[in-house]
This record gives C-alpha cells, sequence and structure tokens, in this order.
C-alpha cells in the first residue's frame, strides 16, 4: 500500500512538473520577442525623456540669460541716471545698485553650475530662479522710483 502511494505521488509530481513546463518553443520564442520589442521601446522612451529634458533646460537657460542681460541693462541705467544726483544720493543708492549687480551675477553663476542630470530638483530650481529674477527686477524698479521722488 506504501509503495503505492509512492508510486501514484511520484507520478503526480511528475505529471504537474510536466504540465507545468512550457515546451512550445514556438511561444518561447515569442517571448523573448517581446521582451525586446518592450526594452527597445523602453530605451526609445528613455532617448526622447532626454532630449525633452535638455531642450526644456535649453529654453529655460536662455530665456533666463535674457533677463539677467535685462537686469544688467537696467542696473547701468540706474548707474547713468544716479550720476545726476546729489553727492548724497550717488553714496546712499551706490551700495543698493552694488548689491543688485552682486545678486545678478550670482543667479549667473547659479545657472551655469547647475547639475542637469538632477531632474528631482529640477522645478524648485526653476521656481527659485524664477523669483530671485523677479525680486531683482522689483527692487531696481523700487531704486528708480525713489530716485524719481
Amino acid at each position: 500500500m506504501k509503495t503505492i502511494l509512492k508510486m501514484s505521488y511520484a507520478v503526480c509530481i511528475a505529471t504537474m512538473v510536466l504540465v507545468g513546463c512550457d515546451s512550445n518553443p514556438e511561444k518561447k520564442a515569442e517571448n523573448v520577442e517581446d521582451a525586446k520589442d518592450n526594452l527597445n521601446q523602453a530605451e526609445d522612451e528613455l532617448t526622447q525623456a532626454r532630449a525633452d529634458s535638455i531642450n526644456e533646460y535649453t529654453t529655460f537657460a536662455e530665456n533666463t540669460e535674457d533677463k539677467l542681460a535685462d537686469i544688467d541693462a537696467r542696473i547701468i541705467e540706474l548707474r547713468e541716471k544716479m550720476k545726476t544726483e546729489k553727492k548724497e544720493t550717488q553714496i546712499k543708492y551706490d551700495k543698493k545698485i552694488n548689491e543688485l549687480e552682486e545678486k545678478n551675477k550670482a543667479l549667473k553663476e547659479k545657472m551655469r553650475d547647475y547639475n542637469q542630470e538632477d531632474k528631482s530638483k529640477w522645478e524648485s530650481f526653476k521656481q527659485d530662479v524664477n523669483q530671485e529674477i523677479d525680486n531683482l527686477g522689483k527692487s531696481i524698479s523700487e531704486i528708480g522710483e525713489k530716485n524719481k521722488n
């Protein structure tokens, strides 16, 4: 009886192993082709994502450079206006204008030193740079307005 049970058990296991194995070579080849197609598609998507990221950064960098150049021009314009003011007014605003120049220079360095590989911080970086540029623009406008009064 034990021998029959052992034999039955062995036959069941052998049957499950044989049924569980996929011996269809056509299906295996099809699975390999599907895997290759999926890999190729993933590589294409990665290449496209990298290109999109580079294009986005390039566009942002060009726009930022234009804004920073505009700020440079506005600072030069402020300096020229200050030359016609009283000496005490010139001294008062010269320090503020120097600070604006330093901030503008720091922003240029920040853009130059940015690591494009760090996608996780990209949105925060863009927001920070845009905020700093807005603050610089407002500061320049405030100095110009105070100078008119």
